[in-house]
């Protein structure tokens, strides 16, 4: 039966769900977030919380916050290839303006 058991003091819950609910929450940040110091510090984050949950597994203690704080940032890393990079447009304006550019080269080997 799911649910508490009294007699020997065991809970039974679903721990994928905050973690599921945890990662979308990092992929909507990394998304939405202008912050541009957020996939910067979601490195450190992932490498922090995946350490404490490492050391409270070995020490086999319940880990409650840190797995999420683990997926939230897992999360905004895993947005962050699929981003489309900043460029202000004082760098690219000057590209659009050039017209038309002829491109040539040779092939050195096949």
């Amino acid at each position: 039966m799911a649910g508490r058991d009294f007699k020997t003091g065991l809970f039974y819950h679903l721990p994928l769900i905050p973690l599921l609910f945890a990662f979308m929450a990092g992929l909507t940040a990394g998304r939405y977030s202008p912050l541009p110091w957020l996939f910067t510090a979601a490195w450190p984050a992932a490498a922090l919380a995946g350490f404490m949950v490492l050391q409270r597994l070995i020490g086999q203690k319940p880990a409650r916050v840190s797995p999420l704080v683990l997926f939230f940032a897992l999360g905004a890393v895993a947005i962050a290839p699929w981003q489309s990079p900043f460029f202000p447009p004082s760098e690219t304006k000057p590209l659009f303006d050039a017209g038309w550019v002829e491109i040539s080269a040779t092939v050195a080997q096949p």
